[in-house]
């Protein structure tokens, strides 16, 4: 449990101001955050860390992760940078990884948000099982693709902007429903009854 002082070195649970570091090897059963909100500054995930329902963890920086999240239900708001080693596994279950700051971020994820004011830069490709909401900037290296999964209108919401890159979507042909790309303002949408935009 995340909240047991006895499962930290020095014996408390760690604060809003902490660089927590989970190694590999512990001898506990990986943390779990559930029911509440743990704030740190900094995550270096080398192991393994879960988190469950009604669980939400705070980072103000970095969230740096070569080992294991299990993210299940729960949020991951993180301040600035995402970032992934090669071998790291993010289980983004049916969670929601919101971006408050300006960093990198890539691969996959289940629900995205990236706040209003917030500037987030792709450094590799990006998946979106469900729901990606841009509501600041978001820039793809050129040789970056963001794909969104969802195929109904909602997979990408928002009234931020995307810049570079390229945009890959699932969409229902016949549907006469706007399907985003670029900002609110750039779309396709089919005509009622036809199979051509």
């Amino acid at each position: 449990q995340w909240f047991n002082p006895a499962n930290w070195s020095p014996p408390r649970v760690p604060l809003p101001t902490d660089t927590v570091i989970i190694p590999t090897g512990t001898p506990f059963v990986a943390p779990i955050i559930s029911g509440g909100n743990a704030t740190v500054a900094e995550l270096r995930l080398d192991g393994r860390l879960n988190i469950g329902v009604g669980g939400t963890l705070i980072v103000g920086r970095d969230v740096v992760i070569n080992g294991i999240l299990s993210a299940g239900p729960g949020t991951i708001v993180c301040g600035r940078n995402w970032i992934r080693g090669e071998t790291s596994q993010f289980l983004e279950g049916s969670s929601i990884v919101r971006f408050t700051g300006r960093g990198i971020f890539r691969r996959n994820f289940y629900n995205v948000i990236v706040d209003s004011g917030s500037v987030m830069k792709s450094n590799g490709n990006i998946v979106v099982s469900n729901r990606f909401e841009a509501r600041g900037l978001d820039t793809l290296r050129n040789i970056d693709t963001l794909i969104i999964q969802r195929a109904d209108s909602t997979g990408l919401i928002g009234k931020g902007k995307i810049v570079g890159g390229t945009i890959r979507r699932n969409i229902q042909s016949g549907v006469p429903v706007r399907y985003r790309f670029e900002s609110d303002s750039t779309y396709i949408q089919f005509k009622p009854g036809s199979l051509y935009p």
